[in-house]
């Protein structure tokens, strides 16, 4: 496995609070919050239903990340490479929106 982007654990963080929270909150803590809410949304809306669902359901485990993309691929009958693929061009985007590439 090669080495992660710097960006890759805050954007977790971001999607796991996004897929958790998938219509849009009243309120947000924070601004940074609410930023990372909306970035994640931009992205997320650009993506056919079934990726969406499926990076939904990989966020929304409470496992590690890569067990939840086993778990969620056998689930869905998806392969894990497709899935970490779209989980890094997800996670690229959302970067990039959010100004932090």
């Amino acid at each position: 496995m090669g080495r992660r982007p710097f960006y890759a654990e805050y954007v977790n963080h971001c999607l796991r609070f996004y897929c958790r929270n998938t219509q849009k909150p009243t309120t947000f803590k924070s601004e940074v919050d609410k930023a990372n809410w909306l970035s994640c949304d931009a992205v997320m809306k650009n993506y056919p239903a079934e990726e969406r669902d499926l990076l939904i359901a990989i966020y929304c485990e409470n496992d590690t990340l890569a067990d939840n993309v086993y778990q969620v691929c056998k689930q869905f009958r998806v392969s894990q490479d497709k899935a970490w693929n779209l989980i890094n061009e997800v996670a690229r985007k959302i970067a990039k929106h959010r100004g932090l590439v």
